[in-house]
């Protein structure tokens, strides 16, 4: 957690502690009851704790507390709060709590223990302050194990893409020094025997079909290496980029593309023109997106493509917008992001853009969708993040 999103949960725990003390000193005031106030408390969604500062026992816990941990008021009330806890997570807790006495308020996570004897993942804000007369510690407990799946889930994710690296690059380097050679050998055999003049007919037809399994397995490795290159090239590097200028270097890499099919593209980055992110893929991301929108077009009708930026739920993301064929999404939905998927072989291709698109911005945290009707266009939304708070991206 950053220092800045630390400082802004202890100004909202100050306000909500100011809200139950100003109520505290009118219910002393007042003839207010005291199970009114009580309501009030067990109101609140997270667990409140009030701790007595100097024997560490509980003083109250609200509803919330009792039911995050399966106890009923009369087994927590008089308990040394620390025996709630793992006790694994003791130490660190003296720690905070040895903060708490010296700055007056805290924010950690631990593992609180449910009566059944389960952990329950939770975000402790404490503050000091005056109880009926006393000094007391009140905390605010928050049930936090649904973010920590989450972030276990990312993790686990993580883990098995730096395997799925490594596996790939293992695979680059045996098809580049172990596969592509003996190909080549057979290729100069092949041509050898052809060349010889000693060959049948029917023996030539053979020699000519293996030359065509053998180059066609050889530009297959080439594909798979070119794969791996892309999605691996760059995949650390982090870097302000200018968004138009990569659009640019578009244009100027598919000119003869973009004039020959009549494509109009349109940009609007009216939300946002730079990005956090590596200039190399991210032209691969969108170059990938504009030359299927071109290679995909309707026979009768010029392209039109539309690159914009937008900004949703904090997340930056590049939307490419097409005119062309569409896709039969309920027919090849689960495979267009498949590697060496085809789905309209009148067109050139091999069918591994989408799939370089996919693996690149997954593995910089981002994901992409696609919206498509068949003879209406296609939009890919490409969702992007580079580690940090999307918003920053």
């Amino acid at each position: 957690m950053s220092r800045d999103e630390q400082d802004k949960r202890l100004t909202r725990i100050r306000s909500l502690i100011a809200i139950v003390n100003m109520l505290s000193e009118e219910l002393q005031e007042s003839t207010v009851e005291r199970d009114e106030f009580g309501s009030i408390l067990d109101a609140a969604n997270d667990g409140i704790f009030v701790i007595d500062i100097g024997t560490k026992e509980i003083v109250s816990v609200n509803k919330a507390g009792r039911e995050q941990l399966g106890y009923n008021e009369t087994e927590l009330i008089g308990r040394p709060f620390t025996e709630l806890y793992a006790p694994e997570d003791l130490d660190s807790i003296k720690m905070h709590i040895g903060e708490l006495m010296i700055s007056g308020s805290v924010i950690f996570e631990a593992r609180q223990l449910h009566k059944d004897g389960s952990f329950v993942y939770v975000e402790v804000s404490s503050k000091v302050f005056t109880y009926k007369g006393q000094h007391v510690i009140q905390s605010f407990v928050r049930d936090i194990r649904a973010r920590k799946s989450a972030e276990q889930q990312v993790l686990r994710q993580a883990e098995q893409l730096a395997k799925t690296n490594q596996a790939l690059q293992q695979f680059n380097y045996v098809a580049t020094h172990d596969l592509k050679e003996p190909l080549r050998n057979l290729n100069s055999l092949f041509a050898y025997l052809k060349e010889e003049g000693s060959l049948s007919e029917d023996q030539s037809l053979i020699v000519n079909k293996m030359t065509g399994v053998t180059k066609r397995l050889e530009q297959t490795i080439t594909d798979l290496n070119e794969v791996i290159q892309l999605t691996q090239k760059n995949k650390d590097s982090q870097e302000t980029v200018d968004i138009q200028s990569v659009i640019d270097d578009i244009n100027a890499d598919m000119e003869a593309q973009i004039q020959k099919s009549g494509t109009k593209l349109e940009v609007d980055l009216h939300a946002f023109k730079t990005v956090t992110y590596s200039t190399v893929q991210l032209k691969s991301i969108i170059q990938n997106l504009v030359s299927n929108a071109i290679k995909y077009r309707k026979d009768d009708v010029n392209p039109a493509v539309k690159i914009t930026a937008g900004i949703k739920d904090g997340w930056k993301f590049l939307e490419v917008k097409d005119n062309g064929k569409g896709i039969d999404l309920q027919k090849y939905g689960k495979k267009l992001f498949g590697l060496f998927q085809r789905f309209d072989l009148d067109a050139q291709g091999k069918g591994i853009g989408l799939y370089t698109v996919k693996q690149i911005v997954e593995q910089r945290g981002g994901w992409i969708e696609v919206q498509s009707e068949p003879n209406v266009g296609s939009v890919f939304t490409v969702f992007l993040h580079n580690g940090v708070n999307p918003i920053q991206a």
